[in-house]
This record gives C-alpha cells, structure tokens and sequence, in this order.
C-alpha cells in the first residue's frame, strides 16, 4: 500500500517547482501551512468527508477560510487537489514541500529521538558528525520515548537510521 507521503511528494515538488520559478518559497510556505492548518480542522474535515459536496465546494470551502493569505494559484492547486481526493493530505504535503525548500537551501531537518534525554555535548556532537557526513546544516529537533528502550532513532527525510534497543530486538525477533 502506498503510504500518504508517497502521493503527497508529487504535489510537493509541483508546487515546489512554481514557487522557485516565481522566487516565491516564503509565500508557498505560508499558503501551505495555512491550508494545512484549515484541512486540520474537524469540522473542515467532514465537510471534505461528506459526500454531499463537490470537488469544486471542498476546494472553494478552503479557499474561503483562508481567502487572505491565497492566491489565485494556490485556489488552482486546491482545486487540482480536491479534483483527487487530496485535500486531507495538505499536512504531508507541506513537510514534503519544507524538504525540498530545506534541500535548495541546503539544510538537512533531522528527527531524533532517544530513550532518555540527550546532554547539551551530546547533542552538538550527533550535530556536528551530521554535518560533515552530508555536508549540510542540520535544523535537529529532538524528542525523548522511553519506549525505545535504549539508543537512539534518526529520521532524516526517507531515511531512518534505528539504533534503538527496540529496533535491535525487533530485528533479532524477525530473524528467529
């Protein structure tokens, strides 16, 4: 089954592609999160879920909501999206976009997460070796989830390097 990062990274990149022709990655941005927040929204939500309206009444009903920070392309790429079924997806489809804008600006977004909170060295060091490893400034966020055991899990765009307790015995689990 495809996954909604899979169908969201086309949409991202398309729109991607029109804000760095228009040198508008900023505006993009603020359009993308404002929509996303709108979708976000529960009562948004099943009106989208409702077979009673159109794609054109879906997208129109974005658009409305968020009227001041749209333009008439983002009303476009919201149609096109309605017209899909992706509106729900406008979340995936804002990190996919931040990736790409991160990618040309050449800044890595990595995810970490740990047992046990990480000491100030500790964090600047996994910074640092980041760093050189991709040649990149690395933004880190960090988040602790004791269900992991021990170790760490990094989630750096697609790739996901698990070097937790938990990963460790789950591959040993599949193995037996």
């Amino acid at each position: 089954m495809i996954d909604n990062q899979t169908i969201a990274r086309p949409y991202a990149k398309a729109i991607f592609e029109i804000a760095v022709d228009k040198s508008e990655l900023k505006e993009w941005a603020d359009m993308l999160e404002a929509a996303a927040m709108i979708v976000s929204d529960k009562v948004v939500q099943e009106k989208l879920e409702s077979p009673m309206f159109t794609f054109d009444q879906t997208a129109d009903l974005v658009y409305s909501i968020g009227k001041k920070f749209f333009n008439e392309q983002m009303h476009h790429a919201l149609r096109v999206m309605a017209e899909n079924k992706r509106l729900f997806l406008l979340p995936e489809i804002l990190a996919a976009y931040s990736a790409l804008c991160a990618e040309k600006e050449h800044v890595m977004q990595v995810e970490v997460v740990s047992a046990m909170p990480m000491a100030k060295a500790q964090e600047k060091k996994l910074k640092e070796a980041l760093a050189k490893r991709y040649d990149k400034e690395i933004e880190m966020t960090i988040e602790v989830d004791s269900s992991i055991i021990g170790g760490a899990v990094i989630k750096m765009g697609d790739r996901v390097l698990d070097g937790s307790v938990r990963g460790q015995l789950d591959r040993l689990k599949e193995k037996l």
